[in-house]
């Protein structure tokens, strides 16, 4: 799905270009993303294509779907993907995925679920795919999504494995490259982008600013007249 993401697109007709695009699970500002690596993650329609073909994904009955023949039988790709209905943004972000996806042969639904419906869909796993935002933390540690009862671990992605990496890499001075490529290449999850925030003013309007988390005014203080 990475391959097929058009994430400038999204943070321009979404986010009003309030965002960077991201192919690795970590800020592209932060030492922890390895532009080269993240190169081979972006937007690559010949690279999905190739991915289909190695997994002998195709329209096996010409109907305009794909399919994955699995024991005799042609399945359709495709399901739920879940968004918080609480945020129009969001949902207008899942839609254009899942219509760059269908236009690529997939059958994706998005369902628009209440915070609460939304919750307890991740938590039993009453999903195919799901769009969400995450807040990480300053280094960056994917351990909430590998962690038995971490607060990003849906679908089942709890594995000790990745963990070993998420230790690894808060070990090795931050250094990602392993836990990055391993995370992309396995299709644990599939980074879109990271928000960012402004604050347009004229000059000598305000002072004091203290950006915080999610309030990037802090303590705004009017400038002397």
């Amino acid at each position: 799905i990475t391959y097929a993401i058009d994430r400038d697109e999204i943070i321009s007709q979404d986010l009003g270009g309030f965002a960077v695009a991201a192919s690795l699970p970590a800020a592209p500002a932060s030492a922890y993303y390895d532009a080269g690596l993240a190169a081979k993650f972006d937007l690559d329609l010949s690279a999905f294509a190739a991915m289909l073909d190695e997994a002998q994904i195709q329209d096996y009955t010409d109907d305009g779907i794909l399919d994955v023949y699995h024991e005799g039988y042609a399945i359709p790709v495709g399901g739920t993907m879940i968004v918080n209905a609480g945020n129009p943004q969001r949902v207008e972000t899942a839609n254009r995925i899942a219509d760059t996806l269908n236009g690529l042969g997939f059958q994706i639904t998005v369902e628009a679920l209440d915070s609460d419906d939304y919750r307890e869909a991740l938590r039993y796993g009453n999903f195919d795919l799901y769009f969400g935002e995450v807040r990480l933390s300053p280094n960056f540690d994917l351990g909430l999504f590998f962690r038995d009862g971490g607060g990003g671990s849906y679908g089942g992605l709890a594995n000790s494995t990745m963990l070993t990496l998420c230790a690894a890499m808060l070990e090795n001075s931050g250094n990602a490259y392993d836990l990055h490529k391993r995370v992309m290449e396995q299709g644990y999850l599939c980074p879109v982008l990271f928000k960012s925030y402004a604050i347009y003013t004229t000059r000598g309007a305000a002072s004091n600013l203290a950006p915080a988390v999610d309030w990037p005014l802090g303590q705004l203080t009017a400038a002397e007249p």
